[in-house]
């Protein structure tokens, strides 16, 4: 009767985001006065955006003097001009006093139909301590998403989406929106990359606040995201290389320099760059995904073991047993003590030693044995080498006499693999540091490979 209303608690949720900024606590009335009416909320969201920005830019910090010199550049178009002092005074306000709401949790009340009233927990934001003391900044789950939906993406289909935006635009010949969208896909895979290393962390530090759903449903996301695209990205840089090879063909036979051209051509070249690093993170991420699901197998094992292991109360067992001890018997106490402490020596030194003549420390001993140990590794690296090599060869081979033995001119990847797997020594080696998923998808990118030329290269 009211299906019409399931997930309207994440509608909710939607609007208490909103809320939070529109309608703030914590407001300081002499920074709310500088700005006029909707500004401040504008200047907000906009924030937010440059978080996620620099968040998905590995390499780059979003530090509280980022975040300053972000506003800096951006007042001007709000007709402001201040101090630097007065600006650091504006980034602190809005990141410490609303969006982190001060450090105490703020909760919004939705309706779920179909459960009970609950409490939505509002944190947009979250900060960290980086090797070298600094804080950064960076946005939670709740505000990547938040961000994602007012662009109306939908989760489940905002890859492929934004993959057939990319393909309709080379297709009209639009390269210079082309471009945008490539990078819009780069940031979609490096957002999924930073829930797998997340969604680890959490897994690592306590498994019991992990849920099995959550687990099996980002597998399935980054599955949609990696398996089944990967294929139509490939597609698309095809398409890429094409449209360069006849823009370079037609400035070729034009005696003329075109300008529009000149664009086409750079936003082509980088366009063909960043679909590179989509088709490299999409292929670190199948890795990922592997890691993630040894670990948090892993760690679900040794969480049962370890819950089934016999467990007692310390104060209650020890602690309390001691402190109730007879004073007369405190002396015998410190024979089960002493045991539990280093022995304790008397320390001599005898002076003439110092004052005696010193020899020479040799180094050749030191030099002998890290020579040795450089040696072995050297070793231990070329027998790995080897090693890897030797499957590599097995794997190869494999391949080509299992398709000279079918009758049919095709053969899916399955089939190889359940004929691997029909030896479980030669299944053992060859999904050994996954070396045969690695050699498939090597394959599938090379595409086509002419087995003459590579005869007549050897």
């Amino acid at each position: 009767m009211f299906g019409f209303l399931e997930g309207f608690q994440d509608r909710m949720e939607f609007a208490a985001i909103v809320d939070s900024i529109v309608n703030r606590k914590n407001t300081n009335i002499e920074i709310e006065s500088w700005f006029e009416k909707d500004e401040l909320d504008n200047l907000f969201f906009s924030l937010l955006v440059y978080i996620m920005e620099q968040t998905l830019n590995e390499n780059d910090d979003c530090t509280m003097d980022n975040i300053a010199v972000f506003l800096d550049d951006i007042l001007p178009f709000y007709n402001m001009e201040i101090s630097f002092e007065r600006v650091i005074k504006l980034s602190e306000y809005m990141i410490k006093d609303i969006l982190q709401n001060k450090g105490l949790v703020k909760t919004y009340g939705t309706m779920n139909y179909f459960k009970s009233w609950d409490e939505v927990r509002i944190r947009l934001i979250s900060d960290k301590i980086t090797d070298d003391g600094k804080i950064t900044y960076q946005l939670t789950d709740q505000g990547y998403n938040f961000l994602f939906r007012t662009k109306e993406i939908d989760k489940e289909l905002d890859f492929k989406l934004e993959q057939l935006k990319l393909r309709e635009l080379l297709k009209r010949k639009n390269y210079k929106h082309a471009l945008t969208q490539s990078k819009e896909l780069i940031s979609m895979l490096r957002q999924k990359k930073r829930e797998v290393d997340e969604f680890i962390n959490r897994v690592r530090r306590n498994i019991h606040d992990v849920n099995r759903n959550e687990y099996e449903k980002l597998i399935k996301e980054t599955y949609d995201l990696i398996d089944e695209e990967y294929e139509g990205m490939l597609e698309i840089r095809e398409e890429v290389i094409r449209d360069k090879s006849r823009i370079t063909k037609e400035m070729e036979e034009n005696s003329y320099i075109d300008e529009a051209m000149n664009n086409a051509l750079r936003n082509l070249e980088d366009i063909n760059r960043n679909l590179h690093i989509v088709i490299t993170e999409q292929r670190n991420l199948i890795g990922k995904r592997f890691n993630m699901n040894d670990i948090y197998e892993e760690t679900i094992k040794s969480s049962f073991f370890s819950s089934i292991v016999k467990r007692f109360d310390f104060e209650k067992e020890i602690i309390l047993p001691l402190e109730g001890i007879p004073d007369k018997e405190i002396n015998n106490l410190w024979k089960l003590m002493t045991p539990l402490y280093g022995t304790k020596l008397n320390k001599f030194l005898n002076l003439s030693l110092v004052y005696q003549r010193q020899g020479k420390l040799r180094e050749t001993g030191e030099n002998d044995e890290s020579s040795i140990d450089n040696r072995l590794e050297e070793d231990r690296t070329i027998e790995k080498i080897k090693e890897q090599n030797e499957v590599n060869y097995g794997i190869i081979e494999s391949l080509f006499k299992y398709a000279s033995k079918l009758k049919e001119s095709e053969f899916t990847f399955s089939e190889f693999y359940n004929h691997i797997a029909e030896n479980p020594l030669r299944l053992n080696a060859c999904v050994k540091e996954k070396r045969i998923f690695l050699i498939i998808l090597k394959l599938y990118e090379i595409g086509i490979i002419d087995i003459e030329e590579w005869k007549k290269r050897d």
